[in-house]
């Protein structure tokens, strides 16, 4: 059974990399100025002022709700 775990774990891995580098894309385009790199299992969000943005920007609130 662990070759099969093993698998689904790659399988996984590769999946969550594929829509992390896609939600990042779509930040990129819809909030200006602010980058968004693709980490392994994250997306990582900078640029001046973030942290108030995201209280205040409603863009910023549920950005995981774009790939729904």
């Amino acid at each position: 059974m662990s070759g099969l775990e093993s698998r689904a774990a790659r399988l996984g891995a590769a999946r969550v990399a594929v829509v992390a580098e896609r939600l990042a894309d779509r930040i990129v385009e819809a909030v200006p100025g602010v980058a968004a790199t693709a980490q392994a299992d994250r997306v990582v969000l900078t640029g001046r002022g973030l942290a108030r943005r995201a209280v205040t920007d409603p863009l910023l609130r549920d950005p995981g709700s774009w790939l729904r």
